[in-house]
């Protein structure tokens, strides 16, 4: 099968990495702790008359007041806010004409700066981006990941998303491993995926979600989901309408429209992915099976965590519980030996070693009741983790102590949670 140009209009695409992002611990934090987490530079359409069309996407680490500057060469610009995304990230953009001269390509330095009420610069960061003629550009920023070797080491050599749902999506179908690689090494480094932890955290989650590589889609129908509010199914059909699809099988009407929003900003042809058969591209079309899945995981903050391995939280944010946890682990596991990565940070001192105090889930009292529960012996459908009373007591009491030193916002759900919690905790022995 002959390998097709991209889809995609924005290109080229580069993230600068910003090094350690300092943490911050509370989700309700002062407007001052905000951080810059990643910036994102885009050239969209190619160099005409010296002339290109530049935007920049800044994410900050949350919520915020403050004036966002930002500093194109000598130009200087306002980023401008749409909506505040699912994750609690904030998200500002710039849209600006580049204008290069007689250079064919050339590199330009962007700043961002935070700026609060009292006109103080609160965080800067600063990345080097190359704008110009496209082919020039794609030579000058080409840096493979990951390589066909690299890919069969990790994944093996079996062949990719020959399920038998996947049969009458001919482009998909037995895809060529070359082919993926590179679409893999195209889409990563745009959405920040671009370390080796971060990656092998990312191919032990798409490696469970698509089933070892076989499917594009989920294999329930997905009638699960109708009713699911917190996916935003409102709508009769809506569960099987938006099943799981793509990599990482993204599920529900919520995220397929925050992903149409995403595409649309980006892409002067618009595609409605919440209506039919626009949503079925996840699963036909391999760009946007991989790119919709790197959005997910960018949208979610999920590099952030991967540079602390902390496994058990990035799957938690995708799946809502621990479903296939075991197996999840022991994918990322064999990635980060395969890739020979080694403890270098002091974020990775227990690299590998995954204990539930040791992770951001630990502070969480939805998620340490939902992992309590998975290791409880009453809840026999919860599975993924293996059933351990020892673990899932524990679980329990530290639920209670969150709940009890009011560390969250005390809803009726959770007071709900909290006695079960004292119920279980009690009954365990």
């Amino acid at each position: 099968m002959a390998e097709k140009k991209s889809i995609f209009s924005m290109f080229p695409n580069y993230v600068s990495p910003l090094g350690d992002w300092e943490t911050v611990e509370k989700k309700e934090e002062k407007q001052d702790d905000n951080k810059i987490y990643f910036i994102v530079a885009q050239q969209i359409g190619e160099l005409i008359n010296g002339k290109c069309n530049l935007k920049i996407t800044i994410t900050l680490s949350g919520f915020t007041n403050q004036y966002v500057k930002v500093l194109i060469g000598d130009n200087i610009f306002s980023a401008y806010s749409k909506t505040d995304d699912i994750n609690k990230m904030n998200v500002y953009y710039v849209d600006t004409l580049i204008d290069i001269g007689l250079f064919i390509t050339k590199e330009i330095p962007i700043t961002v700066q935070l700026i609060n009420n009292a006109n103080k610069i609160t965080d800067t960061k600063t990345i080097n981006f190359i704008v110009g003629k496209e082919s020039e550009v794609k030579k000058e920023i080409k840096n493979d990941l990951i390589s066909l070797n690299d890919f069969i080491n990790i994944f093996g050599n079996r062949k990719l998303f020959s399920h038998k749902n996947m049969r009458e999506y001919l482009d998909v179908y037995d895809l060529d491993k070359q082919i993926f690689v590179n679409k893999l090494n195209e889409f990563l480094t745009p959405f920040q995926i671009n370390t080796p932890i971060r990656i092998a955290h990312f191919f032990g989650q798409i490696e469970h979600e698509a089933a070892h590589l076989s499917t594009t889609q989920e294999f329930h129908d997905g009638s699960n989901y109708e009713g699911r509010i917190d996916l935003g199914n409102t709508q009769k059909g809506d569960g099987k309408r938006f099943r799981g699809r793509g990599l990482i099988q993204l599920t529900g009407r919520a995220n397929y429209s925050a992903y149409t929003s995403f595409y649309n900003n980006l892409n002067p042809i618009k595609i409605d992915f919440t209506i039919e058969p626009n949503n079925l591209l996840f699963v036909s079309n391999i760009d946007y099976a991989i790119n919709v899945s790197c959005w997910y995981w960018q949208n979610k903050g999920l590099s952030l965590f991967a540079d602390e391995d902390d496994l058990i939280y990035i799957t938690y944010l995708i799946n809502g519980g621990f479903t296939g946890y075991n197996d999840r682990k022991g994918k990322t596991l064999n990635t980060i030996k395969t890739m020979r990565i080694q403890q270098t940070d002091e974020l990775l001192k227990d690299l590998g070693v995954y204990n539930v105090k040791n992770s951001r889930l630990y502070n969480d009292f939805d998620g340490m009741y939902v992992w309590a529960k998975y290791f409880d012996e009453k809840y026999p459908k919860l599975e993924g983790t293996g059933k351990n009373e020892i673990e899932s007591k524990n679980a329990y009491q530290r639920v209670i102590n969150i709940f009890e030193n009011n560390l969250i916002r005390k809803t009726s759900s959770r007071k709900t949670r909290y006695e079960n919690a004292k119920s279980r905790f009690n009954n365990i022995r």
